[in-house]
């Protein structure tokens, strides 16, 4: 309470002030309430972020958006008067004047908040600074904070699929932006900038603790005796960590189903491996699918009760005896290994047989002469995902696929010549209907006849980012199910470290087939060049890894024995691998 006289009550925040006045006979006025409004900064991009979202709850009902004041404590609160959330509501909710966020903290927007409230008790209810109406799309939608001046602050699409994280989709997770204060605002709205909360139903009002830095590195899930389902931890983080008591488990419903022995450790930079004897002893753990595809959590607990998710991962089918580890190692996408590597850093990816050699994600305009031929043609219409055969062999396209941005299936019967490449289109250039569309489109490309083109594929590339993964046919199961293995993948970005083809004129050219193609490295932008492709190779270089040394013999001899034909090996040049490039190879070999 204010002393009589000229006291000064400095005011930092929106505070509500309850007072009375006494007068002169001593005789107190009723109680009066006032809030006072400090309005701080306006809202913005540099100042203010949506930090988590929850838009597919374990608890029907419980969907929240967190906003956070990125100000150091002490500094300003963030002003929130007529900022509109629109997009993800099916109204858009405009918030009152005087709504504010003090420096640091955060605030909630809810579109139940009777179900947050019984879902979160110990959540503050003053936190919750709006009331959305409709519910967030579990599948993915656009998200946009607007300013009362009608600038954007936030402008993000989340997705429930790949490459974002799987287990925000009703697995109790919620999706967190992973570092709030430092991540540039072009990285915004990026599926890198985000990960799965540690906590389930995630942290509203409050930041998620980070994972420990173990994360499963490899796993080998499609396997014949003697081999066994195997599971990989790496600590990529700079001190032990005491992994003992932790879970392992494939199954979101019941997290907790192998617990690693007490007392384990893995040293910092160091490795652990656990396969079915640890956590399918006898049969009564579980084993992976490595036939179609599974999930891995790895879990922290006490006393039996879960505390934290350190890491999860999901992965299509794979090939028998084929693992998947993450590249770059420790932190990248599981990607096919050539060679397991359990207890060690992973190696090189195996690509192919075929493989993603172009991609126009985002083209330009298209041209006059284009247009003359087909006034409705548009840039959209103008993307194109192409495959090269590498191989020396013609493959049959037979239930081979496209997924990710690009949906297709190729036609039963149809196959891809030695040396040739195949473009896939977003429209169906069969189609009569498309009879000046196909026409328009080779012309804006300048391309012949010759080059074979395929189509449509369902959905559109982004411009922002997008996965795009190629997909082979495995023996079908006793079913007849088919089961599908990822044999190339590309999750492209119009940020560097990726080359400029966002709308530029250029597209994404593969800089060397045989590489990953999740690496920026592994491309360059270019000028189209439908239908062509060159593999640059390194002659001697039996394992495609850059440098020709010994780490080469145990491939070209396996290059030997298999009969595949590989221009890396083809030492003396005659079109055939076999014992007369021998000699020629350990020349190479050694003038290195």
């Amino acid at each position: 309470m204010a002393e009589p006289g000229n006291t000064e009550i400095t005011l930092n925040e929106t505070t509500p002030i309850l007072s009375r006045v006494r007068s002169s006979n001593g005789t107190w006025s009723a109680l009066q309430s006032a809030v006072f409004f400090v309005p701080g900064e306006a809202a913005s991009t540099s100042n203010l972020r949506i930090s988590e979202i929850n838009y597919n709850p374990a608890i029907s009902g419980a969907e929240f958006i967190e906003l956070h004041n990125i100000n150091a404590i002490g500094g300003a609160a963030v002003d929130l008067s007529g900022v509109t959330l629109t997009d993800g509501p099916s109204a858009p909710l405009t918030l009152a004047v005087g709504t504010s966020i003090a420096a640091g903290e955060f605030g909630l927007l809810v579109g139940d908040v009777a179900a947050f409230t019984a879902a979160y008790p110990n959540v503050d209810p003053a936190l919750i600074l709006g009331v959305y109406s409709g519910g967030l799309s579990n599948s993915g939608e656009a998200i946009s904070l607007i300013a009362a001046d009608s600038s954007v602050i936030v402008d993000f699409t989340y997705n429930d699929s790949d490459p974002f994280p799987f287990a925000t989709d009703g697995d109790g997770f919620s999706i967190v932006l992973d570092d709030a204060v430092n991540t540039p605002v072009e990285e915004l709205g990026k599926y890198y900038s985000w990960r799965a909360s540690t906590e389930l139903g995630g942290t509203p009002g409050a930041a998620s603790a980070s994972p420990s830095g173990v994360v499963i590195n490899e796993i080998l899930a499609h396997t014949d005796a003697p081999q066994s389902d195997s599971i990989e931890l790496f600590n990529s983080s700079g001190l032990a960590v005491n992994v003992g008591g932790w879970y392992l488990s494939d199954q979101s419903n019941d997290l907790l189903k192998y617990q690693i022995p007490a007392g384990t450790v893995i040293s910092a930079g160091g490795y652990l491996v656990l396969d079915e004897s640890d956590f399918n002893p006898n049969g009564t753990g579980f084993a992976l699918n490595g036939s179609q595809g599974d999930q891995v959590y790895l879990s922290q607990a006490s006393g039996g009760a879960f505390i934290g998710l350190e890491d999860s991962v999901e992965f299509n089918a794979t090939f028998n005896g084929e693992s998947l580890g993450r590249l770059p190692n420790g932190t990248g996408r599981l990607t096919r290994l050539a060679s397991t590597s359990f207890g060690s850093a992973n190696g090189d990816a195996e690509v192919g047989p075929l493989m993603i050699s172009e991609i126009n994600y985002h083209p330009g305009d298209p041209s006059a002469a284009a247009l003359a031929i087909d006034p409705t043609l548009s840039d959209n219409d103008l993307e194109y995902v192409e495959i090269a055969n590498p191989t020396s062999n013609a493959i049959d396209l037979t239930n081979w696929r496209l997924r990710g941005e690009a949906d297709y299936d190729f036609a039963a019967g149809t196959s891809l010549a030695a040396g040739e490449a195949v473009v896939v289109v977003s429209f169906d250039p069969s189609d009569i209907s498309n009879v000046f569309k196909i026409a328009a489109f080779r012309e804006h490309y300048n391309i012949s006849t010759g080059v074979t083109i395929v189509g449509g594929f369902s959905g559109s590339l982004s411009n922002s980012f997008g996965r795009i993964s190629l997909q082979q046919p495995d023996t079908p199961d006793v079913l007849g199910e088919i089961p599908h293995v990822v044999v190339d993948e590309v999750v492209y970005d119009d940020l560097a470290p990726w080359g400029d083809a966002d709308g530029s004129g250029q597209v994404l050219e593969r800089d060397a087939l045989a590489a990953n193609g999740n690496l920026a490295a592994s491309w360059i932008a270019g000028a189209p060049t439908l239908g062509v492709f060159e593999d640059d190779f390194l002659l001697g270089d039996a394992n495609r890894d850059g440098v020709i040394n010994f780490a080469d013999i145990p491939s070209f001899i396996s290059i030997l024995q298999s009969g595949i034909y590989l221009d890396e090996a083809d030492i003396n040049g005659d079109g055939v691998v076999d014992f007369s490039d021998i000699p020629f190879f350990i020349d190479i070999l050694i003038a290195q």
